[in-house]
């Protein structure tokens, strides 16, 4: 399933715009392909993506990871329904379209079932974002209380356990798997002759997913200062070329692939690796998503979870949050070639958007 049949399915979800907050959509249009300012209105615009970071705690520790290790006191970050209730009830969040339950491990908290329950009933689609391994005795419950997009994340050190738990779970949501890969990972793939990964798309086609992302990361969890990703675009160009011949059956869309028609067939998705020099600038990350966690604190994207936040879309006045002056920098820095990048954009592997 490419990008574009993934997104009829949610519309799908949503009776065709009949269950979804009013003015959803065109909000999400109007972000996507609309023209765009550092300041965000709030209204009339809300975000059309929000990640809901319903806990900090996770099962896993990458090295990777943009939240890093738990806090100390990460009980204050687990996000109850009052929480959620609270957070829905701002007008940031008045037309969202989809609201991804996100962490930390999602799953690890405890209420999560209400929370996806709760969210559903004020017509946002609900999303989630999990490395899938408590989500085998979860499933039927969380698409039983309204969730509709399920991403899982696949790492080496995973995707043995995860080969019991992907059959258990594709015939009730269309699974988009994501594989983390930084530059030193692509290194050692090149030397296997990307075996492993071609073990784990073949996998992924036959259990029933609908797509494979191959998501391009950071060493470190600094971006934008001692972060390094994917740039030797020769070694990454024959990767994708040998995946092409080994996989001559399916769809292919992103870096160094053609457009093609909407399509339910399996899809693998390739990143755009970082250029050097000055990247394309056609992010519009900080426009279509926020972050915001148990507290209400907002961060403009997945990619910019630290420093602290600007403040919380909970008790704090909307407008003053998510236009503060070191975010509308941050999205002043994107709207042109030739303007200066925020700290948080410099060395990003997300800055021409290449997958939202």
């Amino acid at each position: 399933m490419d990008r574009a049949t993934r997104y009829l399915n949610l519309l799908r979800n949503t009776h065709y715009g009949l269950a979804m907050p009013s003015g959803a959509a065109m909000n999400y249009a109007r972000t996507a392909w609309g023209q765009l300012t550092p300041a965000v209105a709030s209204p009339p615009c809300s975000f059309p993506l929000v990640f809901a970071t319903i806990t900090r705690r996770c099962n896993l520790h990458c090295s990777f990871c943009l939240w890093g290790a738990p806090p100390s006191d990460w009980k204050d970050y687990e996000m109850s329904p009052e929480q959620m209730e609270a957070l829905l009830a701002t007008s940031a969040l008045q037309k969202t379209l989809l609201v991804m339950m996100y962490g930390g491990e999602p799953l690890l908290n405890r209420d999560i079932i209400e929370l996806v329950r709760l969210t559903r009933a004020h017509k946002h689609l609900v999303g989630l974002n999990t490395n899938g391994l408590l989500l085998a005795d979860a499933a039927e419950d969380l698409v039983e209380a309204g969730l509709v997009d399920v991403q899982m994340s696949i790492y080496d050190n995973t995707f043995e356990k995860l080969t019991s738990v992907i059959p258990q779970v594709t015939h009730l949501f269309p699974l988009a798997i994501m594989y983390t890969m930084t530059s030193h990972r692509l290194q050692e793939l090149g030397k296997a002759d990307f075996e492993s990964l071609f073990n784990v798309i073949a996998f992924c086609q036959q259990a029933g997913c609908a797509s494979v992302r191959i998501a391009l990361v950071w060493e470190t969890n600094n971006p934008g200062t001692q972060g390094e990703t994917v740039t030797d675009t020769e070694l990454y160009t024959a990767l994708i070329t040998r995946c092409k011949e080994r996989f001559p059956d399916v769809v292919f869309e992103g870096h160094l692939s053609t457009h093609h028609l909407p399509t339910g067939h399996f899809t693998v998705f390739f990143q755009s690796p970082l250029a050097t020099g000055n990247p394309p600038r056609t992010c519009r990350r900080p426009w279509l998503t926020a972050v915001v966690d148990a507290k209400g604190n907002y961060f403009p994207c997945c990619a910019a979870t630290t420093p602290s936040p600007v403040g919380s879309l909970t008790e704090e006045d909307v407008d003053a949050v998510i236009n503060e002056s070191g975010i509308t920098a941050m999205r002043a820095g994107l709207l042109g070639p030739n303007l200066p990048l925020a700290p948080q954009c410099e060395g990003c592997p997300l800055l021409d958007d290449s997958y939202l």
